[in-house]
C-alpha cells in the first residue's frame, strides 16, 4: 500500500499478489510511482490509484492557520520537516532531490493534475493479471459514481481538468501500461498450490511466502498451506464494492448472496 500521497517515486517489483482483498496495490495518489513485474491473481482491482484527489488548493489554509499545521494533509510543510528545511524552495537543494532527480523534478510542480499531488509518471508496466474481477489498472477522478476508469476505458476517458489547458488530457497519459499481459492459468502448472513457476516469464514463487522472525521460528511448508488457502477462497469475491469496507465477512456475504 503506497497511500494518502505517500508512495510516490516509490518501486513496487517481484511480488506474487493472490486475492489481496479489493485493491492489490493501493496507490491512492502520489506521483511517480512504480509498479512493475508483478503477477497480480483472483483480487478486485489490481492497481489503484486516485487521480482527482485535489491537495494543493487546501496548503495555504495551513500556512495561514485556518487549519491545524502538521495535520495528515499538510504534506509540503512536514516533507520539509523531514527534509530539514524552511520553505518549499529549499526542498530542491537538498541531498535526496539531488540524489534522486525524479523526486524533485515531480515535486517541483505544485499541481494536482500534472505534479506531486497527480498520478503523472507513474510506471505501471510490464505487470501479468489473472482473473482480477473489476479491473487491471484504475484511476479514479472522483469519488462519484461514475468516477473510476479501467483499462481500455483509460484510453477514452479525459482528466478532470483543475488546469483549463489540460482538462481534455486522456487518463492513460498519466501511467506507463506498455508490456502488461493478460495471463492464462496454464503458464503455471502448479497453480492450484498456489506455486508460481514460469523460467521465460522470470517468475519463481518457490523462495517466495511466509518468512521466520522473531514470532515464527520455522518456516511452514507451503505444501501444506497453499492449498489450504487456495480452497478457503476459491469463489470468495475479492471486492466489497466501491462505499463498501472490505472483510472476509462481507465478501462472504456477497458470495452467499450471489449463490442464492
Amino acid at each position: 500500500m503506497q497511500d494518502d500521497h505517500m508512495g510516490g517515486v516509490t518501486n513496487t517489483s517481484g511480488n506474487v499478489m493472490y486475492k489481496a482483498a479489493g485493491r492489490s496495490f493501493l496507490v491512492n495518489g502520489g506521483a511517480g510511482c512504480n509498479i512493475t513485474h508483478n503477477l497480480i491473481m483472483e483480487g478486485g482491482l489490481g492497481i489503484y490509484n486516485f487521480a482527482g484527489d485535489d491537495m494543493v488548493t487546501s496548503l495555504p489554509l495551513y500556512d495561514n492557520g485556518t487549519l491545524h499545521r502538521g495535520d495528515k494533509a499538510d504534506y509540503i510543510w512536514k516533507t520539509e520537516q523531514n527534509l530539514g528545511v524552511t520553505n518549499f524552495t529549499a526542498i530542491q537543494e537538498t541531498l535526496l532531490a539531488r540524489r534522486y532527480p525524479s523526486f524533485g523534478r515531480m515535486l517541483s510542480v505544485n499541481s494536482t493534475l500534472v505534479g506531486w499531488a497527480s498520478p503523472a509518471a507513474s510506471n505501471f508496466a510490464e505487470n501479468i493479471f489473472i482473473n482480477n474481477t473489476v479491473g487491471n489498472i484504475c484511476l479514479r477522478t472522483s469519488y462519484g459514481t461514475n468516477g473510476r476508469f479501467c483499462d481500455e476505458a483509460l484510453d477514452k476517458a479525459t482528466a478532470p481538468g483543475w488546469l483549463p489547458q489540460d482538462k481534455n488530457a486522456l487518463l492513460s497519459s498519466f501511467v506507463n501500461r506498455t508490456g502488461n499481459l493478460d495471463g492464462e492459468w496454464g503458464w503455471f502448472p502448479a497453480h492450484e498450490q498456489l506455486e508460481f513457476v514460469n523460467q521465460s516469464l522470470n517468475i519463481d514463487s518457490t523462495s517466495a511466502g511466509l518468512v521466520c522472525d522473531e514470532f515464527r521460528r520455522s518456516i511452514p511448508d507451503p505444501r501444506q498451506y497453499r492449498p489450504f488457502v487456495k480452497q478457503t477462497f476459491d469463489g470468495i469475491p475479492s471486492f466489497a464494492g466501491d462505499n463498501s469496507k472490505y472483510t472476509p465477512v462481507s465478501a462472504l456475504h456477497l458470495h452467499t448472496n450471489a449463490v442464492l
